[in-house]
């Protein structure tokens, strides 16, 4: 994680001359599971039973060998593909994302191979909230999550209508102090 200084002067040029940092900080590093993941690894376990079934079974081997080792070798790199993007991707993307907190707005530096600078408002956030754990770590979210099969029943909305993830610091430490500070600057503003 890099020390404060170098998240300043990261974040320096993107910042009004009359604008005040309150807080600056990174997500949490490292290896994180999610609630995605619950159903991503009943799917890849799928994939490995199936590899290893197809690798061991003789008949299979015999008559379709060909076609085996193609598939075989698909099927293990698909599921390399899913372990790595999931696991390796996210990870270098929290490494490479900043978060920031102005007194006139929220600062979001994210991305993998580009950087995408996002600034939000602090009068214009519809709604603001946050997840705490139990060591204090979490969530702050600005707006409304994106829709899932199970909030879009009697809506109109499909899920392809919201395709971009609801901006928010994740993985923050201390997040009820930053949603407070948050919090505080907005009301400062009105």
């Amino acid at each position: 994680m890099k020390d404060i200084v170098q998240l300043e002067s990261e974040l320096s040029s993107y910042l009004d001359k009359d604008e005040k940092l309150l807080w600056i900080g990174q997500p949490k590093q490292g290896f994180i599971l999610k609630s995605t993941d619950l159903f991503l690894f009943p799917f890849l376990a799928i994939w490995v039973v199936v590899i290893i079934f197809f690798a061991l079974s003789p008949h299979f081997m015999a008559v379709f060998e060909l076609f085996t080792k193609i598939w075989l070798c698909l099927a293990v790199t698909m599921v390399i593909s899913f372990l790595v993007a999931r696991f390796w991707g996210d990870s270098y993307k929290r490494k490479k994302t900043v978060y920031a907190l102005t007194d006139k707005r929220a600062i979001v530096k994210a991305g993998i191979f580009s950087q995408e600078i996002s600034s939000y408002d602090l009068t214009s956030l519809t709604s603001i909230s946050y997840t705490e754990k139990g060591n204090g770590s979490g969530t702050v979210t600005f707006g409304e999550p994106p829709a899932t099969l199970w909030t879009m029943r009697g809506s109109n909305k499909t899920l392809f209508d919201n395709y971009k993830e609801t901006p928010a610091y994740l993985y923050i430490m201390d997040a009820r102090a930053v949603y407070t500070m948050l919090m505080e600057a907005r009301k400062a503003m009105s």
